[in-house]
């Protein structure tokens, strides 16, 4: 029989061991978002992508979802730089798109936001105009729709998708 410091040794480490889990952004409850943290979401994520800061980029989106966890659905736009299908929702290509696109000299700036209220099943539902300009993109306005996750870890992207361009 092992004796009772092995046992409370074996008990701590599995103590630890959870807490380390459950500490991990992916782990984190979603949560309602309070005013203004999606907006403060997006700006962030224009700021990095304009940059091609791809380490900030990687923090602005949420991971995969797990075991019945909010997470990551897709990143979509049209040309140039098209990501559509299954390739708008395989979350492990986003950055090197994202690099791809500093590359071509994309920048985005945000016109309008609105929305970014939580719905039912923990995503903050927003909705945008967006100046793109790239390579073979003069400036032009597009709209689009998103959601967030909000966590303990501020909003985290989960859906992006620029849609057709702003008819004025």
């Amino acid at each position: 029989m092992p004796s009772r410091s092995v046992v409370v040794g074996l008990c701590i480490s599995a103590v630890a061991a959870t807490a380390a889990h459950a500490s991990a952004p992916e782990a984190s409850r979603a949560r309602d978002c309070r005013p203004g943290e999606v907006k403060h979401g997006v700006v962030a994520f224009t700021r990095a992508f304009n940059a091609g800061d791809i380490r900030k980029l990687d923090s602005l989106f949420a991971r995969k979802g797990s075991h019945g966890r909010p997470g990551f659905q897709w990143y979509s736009t049209g040309p140039p730089g098209a990501r559509f299908g299954t390739a708008a929702t395989n979350r492990s290509t986003l950055m090197s798109y994202f690099a791809g696109r500093h590359r071509a000299r994309e920048r985005l700036k945000l016109l309008q936001l609105s929305g970014g209220n939580a719905d039912d099943n923990a995503y903050a539902d927003f909705a945008f105009q967006i100046l793109r300009q790239a390579r073979g993109l003069r400036a032009t306005a597009f709209e689009g729709k998103g959601a967030s996750i909000c966590s303990r870890y501020g909003a985290r992207i989960a859906v992006w998708a620029i849609g057709p361009s702003v008819q004025r």
